[in-house]
């Protein structure tokens, strides 16, 4: 029966590894996929807490630029400023550009509207939009009312995206700017204030 034991150990070996091929190709199409389902999962949910926390910290962060709004509004409600003529607008636009560059924006538009005309002054609607981080878009709106006395928040939107924590967010900010009432020459000083009640007119 055993002529030829060397022929047997040929035998036991290729049934060794059929073996081996059969329960690798188990673990392959069977316990792979639950591996990389736990693997994608493990990933899921560092990346979700990774975004409530940046979504806490740009809560944070408007809270604090809304109280610094606050702050320059109130500050201007004492500001007396001699308004320009309407014929500076080109001027005073790029004034602005130059104030939202130099406090680290990336300005994407510059869009003046219709003049609305007043008693004592005229206000020529701003939208300035432009792309910039929280402390950026502080730093703006504080160089804004020291370097453009003139102008008046009237509104301002930071949108931020918290599942992209590396993209800057868009700020979109509304504007008056404040002049001279047309046709009645020079104006005199007035005090202009940010927000909807703008300049006394």
């Amino acid at each position: 029966m055993f002529d030829n034991p060397r022929a047997y150990l040929v035998v036991d070996a290729a049934a060794v590894m059929i073996g081996l091929a059969v329960a690798l190709a188990a673990w392959w199409f069977g316990l792979q996929p639950l591996y990389t389902a736990q693997a994608d999962r493990k990933a899921e949910m560092k990346q979700l807490a990774d975004t409530e926390t940046a979504a806490s910290d740009a809560a944070d962060r408007l809270g604090e630029l809304n109280n610094q709004i606050r702050q320059y509004e109130q500050a201007l409600e004492t500001d007396r400023v001699t308004l320009m003529s309407v014929d500076r607008l080109n001027m005073r636009l790029a004034d602005l550009n130059s104030c939202a560059q130099e406090s680290g924006l990336s300005v994407e538009a510059v869009q003046p509207g219709k003049a609305i005309s007043g008693d004592r002054v005229d206000a020529v609607p701003i939208t300035l939009i432009a792309r910039c981080n929280y402390v950026q878009a502080a730093t703006f709106m504080h160089d804004l009312t020291e370097a453009l006395p003139d102008f008046g928040v009237v509104a301002f939107d930071l949108v931020y995206d918290a599942r992209q924590p590396n993209v800057a967010a868009t700020l979109e900010v509304s504007l008056h700017w404040y002049t001279q009432p047309a046709g009645h020459g020079k104006a005199d000083p007035v005090r202009v204030a940010t927000g909807q009640g703008g300049a006394e007119r």
